[in-house]
This record gives structure tokens, C-alpha cells and sequence, in this order.
């Protein structure tokens, strides 16, 4: 099982180009990106975050009062 911590260290190398990680004791050395996006990918499934990384949500709200043009429309 995965952690958040885990997650963070992670996304943030994936930022910075980095290919190792160290958390705690531990020194991890990918071999490519798509290696880490793949973890990545895998862990916020497993935290239950899965697809909701690069999601942006926009809410409107109306009164139902619309303002018409010049032509009445």
C-alpha cells in the first residue's frame, strides 16, 4: 500500500526531470519517465485520487435573468 507522502515525493520529481527518489531510508532510481507516470498512475488509483490530478471543474450559477443584446436576442 501506498501513502500520500509517497505520492507527494513522487509527483515532485516527476516536476523537477528527476529519476531518483529517496524517502526515508530508501533510494529509488527509475529507469524512465514513463516508468514514474506509470507508478504514479498506480498509486493514486490505490489512494483512491485516481483521474482527478489534471481535473478542473467550473460551476455556473444563474438566476435565470439573461442579459439581451442590442438587437433584443
Amino acid at each position: 500500500m501506498y501513502t500520500t507522502d509517497q505520492l507527494t515525493i513522487l509527483t515532485n520529481a516527476i516536476s523537477l526531470g528527476a529519476t531518483k527518489v529517496q524517502y526515508a531510508d530508501k533510494t529509488v532510481e527509475y529507469r524512465s519517465l514513463s516508468n514514474m507516470l506509470r507508478l504514479k498512475a498506480i498509486m493514486e488509483s490505490e489512494l483512491g485520487l485516481s483521474g482527478m490530478s489534471n481535473r478542473k471543474k467550473f460551476v455556473k450559477f444563474s438566476r435565470g435573468y439573461e442579459k439581451k443584446n442590442e438587437l433584443g436576442r
